[in-house]
């Protein structure tokens, strides 16, 4: 199977990061790499619209020619497809809870920061919006303070003691906004800010980020 993606863009790093965790842990997860550089329009080539029509990234394609386009279905088909080690939790309370942190983690943390981003500096030239890059920090506010006090019970990563789909989401929004320079705050959020150290120091976070 074949990865398409392109560096730094959220969607892509999340799932590169869930891949990094599961051969860290041991899956045996083989796949070719091929970057697709939106920035420069490649998403919007013919041979690469005919693998995902809406042109962006990332898209999996399996060796029989089935196409995955969406992160989260692909880390989904992966999950079933190699189940060890669990990215999710062992238990229904723990893949229910897990699951419902990863969509917070997505919708109300990486989300903010991708229209904040795109609303100052778009990497893929759309134009400034002042007010939809404030909104979006007044959005992120909330999330940030609820991640924090969900870590205040000492856990290491975001669902407990185990790194999960969360902690991929996160810090795929987390580094986007280290690439734009975007202040997060996390000064008054020393929980979060533990965290993203300590998850930046993982062996397969160094593999994959780059800021």
């Amino acid at each position: 199977m074949k990865l398409y993606w392109f560096r730094v863009a959220p969607n892509p790093t999340k799932v590169r990061l869930y891949i990094a965790e599961k051969i860290f842990g041991g899956a045996k997860i083989e796949f070719e790499s091929e970057v697709v550089k939106i920035v420069k329009g490649e998403g919007q080539l013919p041979q690469f619209l005919e693998k995902n029509p809406f042109g962006t990234v990332p898209v999996l394609e399996l060796d029989d020619g089935f196409r995955i386009s969406e992160s989260l279905s692909i880390i989904e088909y992966l999950e079933e497809t190699f189940p060890d080690p669990n990215m999710w939790g062992s238990t229904l309370k723990q893949r229910v809870r897990g699951k419902e942190l990863e969509r917070i983690a997505e919708m109300k943390v990486l989300e903010p920061i991708a229209q904040y981003i795109h609303a100052t500096q778009s990497p893929i030239g759309l134009p400034p919006n002042a007010v939809l890059a404030s909104n979006a920090l007044s959005t992120i506010v909330k999330p940030l303070e609820f991640f924090e006090g969900l870590m205040a019970d000492g856990r290491k990563y975001l669902c407990g003691e185990s790194v999960t789909v969360a902690d991929c989401t996160m810090q795929a929004g987390f580094q986007f906004a280290r690439f734009a320079k975007m202040d997060l705050d996390l000064d008054n959020h020393p929980r979060l800010k533990n965290w993203d150290a300590v998850y930046r120091e993982r062996t397969p976070a160094t593999e994959i980020l780059v800021a």
